[in-house]
C-alpha cells in the first residue's frame, strides 16, 4: 500500500531491536509442560482383568482429583492398592505408568513420585488382593468375611467377618461396620469413619507401646507437634547453616510419613460392599492420618525434649547412658560411650580436681589470657577464661537441666589464636561431631527464622563464627533466657512451640556485644602474645582427633566434677545471678568450687565495651553538664545545648530532623545506671510532651 493514510505515510517495517528478540524468544532448555489427558482404558487393555482395570481407572481418578497437601498421602495409598492388585494377579505391571501420569499431571516432582510410590507399591506385593469371588448372598467368600487372597494360600489367617464376631458377643452385626474396631492383640484397625478419632487413639497407643516392648521408638511429641528422628543428608551448607553431615535431627511427622509408619505398623480393613458384605485389606485411610495429626494432644506417645549424644544426669544427678529414649527426661541418647564406675561412687573435691587436670591437659595449648592481680575479685582463684572453656563442656552434657544457659563467647585480638578451634573442640567433646555453625545475617527478622528453624531441628551445639561488628539481637536473648520459644511456622498460617536446648557458642576477633546480650554471656579470651600466632609450635599435632579418640574420658571427667560438686557441702556462695540462676547453682558454682575459676568474671569487661551503655554515658554526661537535675523537653535541650546536637547528629548520621527519634532513644533508656547517674522520665506536661531528667543513684542501690 502506498501514499498518505490519515496524514501518515507507511515506510518500511523497522526491524525487532536486537535485545527484545531474547526476551520473546522461550528458553531453549524449558521443556514443554506435558498437557494433562484424561485416563483411556483402552491403552492399557491388555493390563489386566475387568476387575482389575475397573479398580486402575479408579485410582487415577482420585489421584488425578487429588487437593493440594494431600497428594502425596493419596500416591502412596493409591500405590498400595496397585501393588495388591499387581500381586494378586488382577493387573500386569506395566499399568504403574497410569498413576505415575497422574500423580506427576497434579504438580509432584519426579523424585517425590518416585520416593513415595516405591515405598507403598512394595508394601502392597506383599499384600496380594484378587476380586471378590462370587457366592449367594449371607454366605461370606471361602468362609471368612474377607476377599480371597493369597494371603490365605500361604497360611495367613484373615480377620473373621464383623457379623461373625458381634453376633458372639450379642451384638447387632452392623455395629462394627458403622464405627469400626480395634484388634489390640493383633495390631489390627477395622476401619470406618464414623469411628476416626477412636481408633486413631487406638492405632498411635499401639505403635508406642510396640516401641515400648523392644522396637526403636520411632514418633515422639514435641511442643505441640508429631516429630520423628532423621539422620542428616549430606548437606553441609544450608542458607547461612553448616551441618555436620552424620548429625540427627528432629523431624516434623509429615502426612506421608505418617502414612507409611501406620501402614508399616499396622493392619487396616475396610468394610466394602460389592456383592457380599467383606473387610478388604487397605492402606492408613487418609482419615486416620487427618485425625491423628489433630488430636495431638490426646495421643499416648512419649514427648521428646531433645536428642543427645553423650551421657547425661537428671536433676537428682543419677546417670542417664542407655542407648534410646528415656522417660523421666525426655531424652533420646543416642551415644555408645560408657560411664566409669567412679561417676556413681562417693565423690570428693579430690576426685573433682583429678578430672579437672585431665580436662586442663587437652587444653593447655589454647592462650587463654592471664588476669592481672589487680584486676582479680577478692579471692578470686584460678583463670576466669579458661573456666568460660570449661563451663561450655559441662553446660552442653546437662543442658536440659536448664531454662537457660549464657552465650559462650571466645574472643581474640588477632586471628588464627585458636577461638573457632576451640569451639570445635568444645563441640566435639559434646557431641562427638562438629558444631552447626551458623553464619550471623544483618537481618534480624532472618536471623530469627533460622534460630527458630534450628531449635525445631534440636541442634544441640551452635557456634555463631566469627563475628565482625557488634553482637545483638533480640531473638537470641530471648533463646537464652527462655525454655521454650514460639514462632510462626514458614509457609503456613500456623505457630509451633518448641523448647530451647541448645549450647550456644560465639566466636570473634576483639568480640563486642550490646545492649542485653551483655547480661546474657560468658566471655573468653585468647591472646597468643605474637603478632603471627599461627606460626607457633604445638605439642599436640591433630589435638582434635586425639579428643575424639578420648572423649569417652573427657565426658566422664566432665560428670565426676559436676557430681561430685553435687554432693559436696561446701560449695561456694557466689553473687546471685538473675538472668541464669538455675545454671549459676549448678556449672557456675561447680566452676568455682573446683578451682578452675569464674565463667562470669568477665561481665564487667563485657560492659564496659558495650557501645550502647557508652553512648548512655556520653549523653549522660552531656545532659548533666548543661541541664544539672533540671527537666527538659527533647526539643529544648537540643535547642540549648549544641554539644547535644552534636551527639545526636553523630548517633542518628544526620544533620537535623531528629527531635523524635531522639526522645524515642532517650525513652529506651531512661532508668538504666551509668556511671552513677540514671536518666528518667518526668511526668507529661499539657500538651503530651515528656520531660527527661538526670538524677543520681542510691549508693545502696549501686551496691
Amino acid at each position: 500500500m502506498a501514499g498518505p493514510i490519515n496524514g501518515w505515510r507507511m515506510n518500511k517495517i523497522a526491524l525487532l531491536p536486537a535485545w527484545m528478540i531474547p526476551l520473546i524468544q522461550k528458553p531453549k532448555d524449558e521443556k514443554p509442560t506435558e498437557p494433562a489427558r484424561p485416563f483411556n482404558p483402552v491403552e492399557y487393555a491388555d493390563g489386566g482383568t475387568k476387575y482389575g482395570l475397573k479398580a486402575l481407572e479408579n485410582i487415577v481418578e482420585k489421584m488425578a482429583a487429588a487437593p493440594k497437601g494431600e497428594r502425596n498421602v493419596t500416591l502412596f495409598q493409591s500405590a498400595v492398592r496397585l501393588g495388591a492388585l499387581v500381586a494378586g494377579g488382577e493387573l500386569r505391571d506395566h499399568v504403574v505408568g497410569a498413576v505415575k501420569h497422574a500423580a506427576a499431571q497434579t504438580g509432584l516432582k519426579e523424585d517425590e513420585i518416585n520416593a513415595s510410590f516405591k515405598s507403598g507399591y512394595e508394601y502392597g506385593l506383599k499384600h496380594p488382593a484378587k476380586a471378590p469371588e462370587t457366592a449367594p448372598r449371607g454366605r461370606q467368600g471361602k468362609g471368612n468375611g474377607k476377599a480371597y487372597t493369597n494371603n490365605q494360600a500361604s497360611g495367613e489367617t484373615p480377620p473373621v467377618t464383623a457379623k461373625a464376631r458381634n453376633n458372639e458377643n450379642g451384638q447387632d452385626g452392623n455395629n462394627e461396620t458403622a464405627s469400626g474396631h480395634f484388634d489390640e492383640d493383633n495390631g489390627v484397625v477395622y476401619w470406618a469413619n464414623p469411628g476416626a478419632p477412636r481408633l486413631s487413639r487406638q492405632a498411635m497407643r499401639y505403635c508406642s507401646r510396640k516401641a515400648v516392648k523392644g522396637f526403636d521408638i520411632k514418633i515422639f511429641i514435641r511442643g505441640y507437634e508429631l516429630v520423628r528422628i532423621v539422620k542428616m543428608r549430606e548437606i553441609k551448607e544450608q542458607k547461612g547453616i553448616y551441618f555436620d553431615p552424620n548429625a540427627y535431627a528432629i523431624m516434623p511427622a509429615t502426612k506421608g510419613w505418617l502414612a507409611d509408619y501406620l501402614t508399616r505398623n499396622l493392619k487396616f480393613y475396610s468394610f466394602r460392599k460389592y456383592r457380599q458384605e467383606q473387610w478388604v485389606a487397605i492402606a492408613a485411610p487418609e482419615l486416620c492420618i487427618s485425625t491423628v495429626l489433630s488430636i495431638i494432644d490426646e495421643l499416648d506417645v512419649p514427648p521428646l525434649k531433645m536428642i543427645i549424644t553423650c551421657p547425661t544426669a537428671r536433676r537428682d544427678f543419677s546417670i542417664v547412658h542407655s542407648q534410646g529414649y528415656d522417660k523421666e527426661t525426655g531424652l533420646f541418647i543416642n551415644s555408645d560411650l560408657n560411664v566409669d564406675k567412679k561417676v556413681f561412687g562417693d565423690l570428693r573435691l579430690e576426685d573433682a580436681q583429678k578430672a579437672l587436670q585431665l580436662i586442663a591437659e587437652f587444653l593447655a595449648e589454647f592462650p587463654f589470657q592471664d588476669v592481672p592481680q589487680a584486676e582479680r575479685y577478692p579471692g578470686e582463684i584460678g583463670n576466669r577464661n579458661f573456666a568460660v572453656a570449661l563451663a561450655a563442656i559441662m553446660t552442653g552434657i546437662i543442658r536440659h537441666l536448664f531454662s537457660g544457659a549464657p552465650l559462650f563467647c571466645f574472643s581474640a585480638p588477632t586471628r588464627s589464636t585458636g577461638k573457632s578451634y576451640l569451639a570445635t573442640l568444645i563441640a566435639l567433646i559434646i557431641t562427638g561431631l562438629h558444631p552447626t555453625l551458623l553464619s550471623w545475617a544483618g537481618n534480624e527478622e532472618e536471623n530469627r527464622k533460622r534460630i527458630f528453624s534450628l531449635n525445631r531441628r534440636g541442634v544441640q551445639v551452635l557456634c555463631i563464627d566469627n563475628i565482625t561488628g557488634e553482637l545483638a539481637s533480640e531473638a537470641l536473648n530471648i533463646n537464652l533466657t527462655e525454655p521454650f520459644v514460639t514462632e510462626r511456622i514458614l509457609g503456613v498460617s500456623e505457630s509451633q512451640t518448641v523448647p530451647t536446648c541448645a549450647t550456644w557458642l560465639a566466636t570473634g576477633n576483639n568480640l563486642k556485644l550490646k545492649s542485653d546480650l551483655t547480661s546474657r554471656a560468658a566471655y573468653s579470651i585468647l591472646d597468643a602474645g605474637v603478632e603471627f600466632p599461627d606460626r607457633r609450635a604445638f605439642k599436640r599435632k591433630n589435638l582434635l582427633a586425639e579428643v575424639l579418640e578420648n572423649r569417652e574420658v573427657l565426658v566422664n571427667a566432665a560428670l565426676i566434677i559436676l557430681r561430685a560438686h553435687y554432693l559436696a557441702d561446701d560449695k561456694p556462695a557466689l553473687p546471685f545471678a538473675d538472668r541464669f540462676p538455675d545454671w549459676s547453682a549448678v556449672v557456675r558454682s561447680a566452676c568455682v568450687w573446683v578451682g578452675a575459676g569464674d565463667p562470669l568474671g568477665n561481665a564487667g569487661l563485657i560492659d564496659r565495651n558495650d557501645s550502647d551503655k557508652e553512648a548512655l554515658c556520653e549523653l549522660l554526661l552531656i545532659w548533666y553538664t548543661a541541664f544539672g537535675e533540671e527537666g527538659r523537653t527533647t526539643k529544648e535541650a537540643l535547642k540549648q545545648s549544641s554539644e547535644l546536637n552534636e551527639f545526636f547528629q553523630g548517633v542518628f548520621g544526620k544533620k537535623e530532623g531528629f527531635a523524635v527519634s531522639a526522645g524515642k532513644w532517650l525513652k529506651n533508656r531512661c532508668g538504666r545506671p551509668a556511671n552513677g547517674v540514671k536518666l528518667i522520665q518526668l511526668s507529661i506536661h499539657s500538651g503530651g510532651v515528656a520531660h527527661f531528667a538526670v538524677e543520681k543513684v542510691k549508693q545502696e542501690a549501686l551496691a
